[in-house]
């Protein structure tokens, strides 16, 4: 949940300036496609990256900061969109 998780994404046709490319995340939550864009690629992440051979490094940012909640808050029923889901976390 922390985030700091150093990935790289591998896809064709990315563009060749790794600022312009958008990361996001995608899952299905009671039976409804949902889709995160995750924050921009930081000034290390686009020195990492090559968008001509379809890479991009990405520091993974925390739950918190996706759903900008802080942690004592954040109780995983509310998405970014303002949407209750009633999601289950278990500790």
């Amino acid at each position: 949940m922390g985030g700091g998780a150093e990935i790289i994404v591998h896809g064709s046709e990315m563009d060749e300036m790794p600022a312009q490319n958008v990361i996001s995340i995608a899952g299905t939550v009671n039976g409804a496609s949902v889709v995160l864009p995750l924050p921009a690629l930081t000034e290390n992440d686009q020195f990492n990256s090559n968008g001509n051979a379809g890479k991009i490094a990405y520091k993974a940012p925390s739950v918190m900061s996706v759903f900008s909640e802080t942690y004592s808050s954040f109780d995983g029923t509310v998405l970014p969109n303002g949407t209750n889901t009633n999601l289950q976390f278990d500790a």
